[in-house]
């Protein structure tokens, strides 16, 4: 579900979604004035300040960089986002909008997941065919919905089933944990007992899947011993790609070794052996954490780590999220809570690219939009 514009994939929906914004945020102001009131100005001005020290430690990195155009490439991804998060936070002026953002967000990760099922049900994939479910679209979007599965609300319940057995059947490891860490979560913030309905639920959505990989046992095999497996080809190459990192960044550990130039330190150092990958060109460290290490240094990773640091402190110590002012609406913050938990394993197992940026930016917006004092002040502007 991604275009691409001149060698960066954008999410299908991130244009006409940003256009739709700039719009209605250029009206809001004309019409209203920016309407903006801070509860907590600290946290607010944090996450600028960290995210735009994080934008000069990737252009600083093009001192080491072997190809400096990529520099200004991950330059442009992550201008991006923030310009997203920042139209999210203008837009959202109230309970309202701010739940609109919200479903906005579980469309664009459930969207991944439709695209699919229709190329399985027109004939182009084939449901037998080896990890053909989006893995981690999935995740965030049960962790999103999570929350509204158990209301009298039946679409939510129907999105929830969807997103777990597609991300079941994505046998993606990362996902897999973070299906349970996401569902131990949510029954911690959620401060409930295990529904006997979700437990039948996990059961036949369990006996879904095995009738499914009952029909092509090798995959299912072969999945699993991948998994388990030390020795196995695939977590060799891992784990080497952790060390040529590691490596990386000791070569260059102040400002890295360039942004989204891993592959091209370890092709000119000639750190192939163990990489299997027919195109090493498009080779990452699979941890988000130590590929910016790598990249663009302690310089990088420390900004980085403080972004992250303050959206923690945002959603989960702030007085912006206490039950008592959110009170029926309190499963949009469990929702989120959910959500920064599992891009958190995301970003362990993985990195920020293509369509992912959108659902990223959108979320940031959603969380910053917590900054604001008069969110429930009025509910029709």
């Amino acid at each position: 579900m991604a275009i691409n514009l001149g060698g960066i994939y954008l999410n299908i929906l991130e244009i006409p979604i940003t256009f739709i914004l700039l719009s209605v945020i250029h009206a809001d102001i004309s019409l209203k004035g920016s309407g903006i009131i801070l509860g907590k100005a600290k946290s607010f001005h944090y996450y600028h300040i960290f995210i735009l020290l994080f934008l000069c430690s990737i252009l600083i990195s093009v001192i080491s960089a072997i190809d400096e155009t990529l520099i200004l490439k991950s330059f442009i991804k992550w201008i991006e986002i923030y310009a997203v998060s920042v139209c999210a936070f203008l837009f959202i002026r109230n309970i309202n909008r701010f739940s609109l953002v919200y479903w906005l967000l579980i469309f664009s990760t459930f969207l991944s997941i439709l695209i699919t099922l229709y190329k399985i049900i027109s004939g182009d994939l084939s449901i037998f065919a080896y990890r053909i479910f989006p893995g981690y679209d999935s995740l965030f979007c049960y962790a999103l919905v999570l929350p509204w599965a158990f209301t009298k609300k039946k679409l939510p319940k129907v999105i929830m089933i969807i997103a777990l057995l597609s991300a079941i059947l994505s046998l993606s490891r990362g996902v897999w944990i973070g299906l349970l860490v996401v569902t131990i979560s949510y029954l911690k913030f959620s401060n409930k007992k295990i529904p006997i309905k979700f437990i039948l639920l996990i059961l036949v959505i369990l006996i879904i899947n095995v009738l499914v990989f009952g029909q092509l046992n090798e995959l299912l095999t072969y999945r699993m011993s991948e998994l388990f497996s030390i020795s196995h080809i695939s977590n060799v190459e891992r784990v080497v790609m952790l060390k040529y990192a590691l490596l990386g960044f000791s070569s260059s550990p102040v400002w890295g070794i360039g942004a989204l130039n891993f592959s091209n330190y370890i092709i000119s150092e000639g750190h192939t052996r163990g990489i299997v990958a027919d195109d090493i060109a498009v080779l990452e460290p699979h941890n988000f954490f130590i590929q910016t290490l790598s990249e663009e240094g302690i310089l990088g990773f420390v900004f980085i780590f403080l972004f992250l640091l303050n959206l923690y402190i945002i959603i989960f110590k702030s007085q912006f999220v206490n039950n008592s002012k959110w009170g029926k609406y309190y499963s949009y913050i469990i929702g989120l809570k959910l959500m920064y938990i599992a891009i958190a394993i995301d970003l362990m197992f993985g990195f920020i690219a293509n369509q992912f940026r959108f659902n990223l930016a959108l979320f940031l917006g959603l969380i910053l939009s917590l900054t604001k004092a008069d969110l429930f002040k009025s509910k029709k502007t």
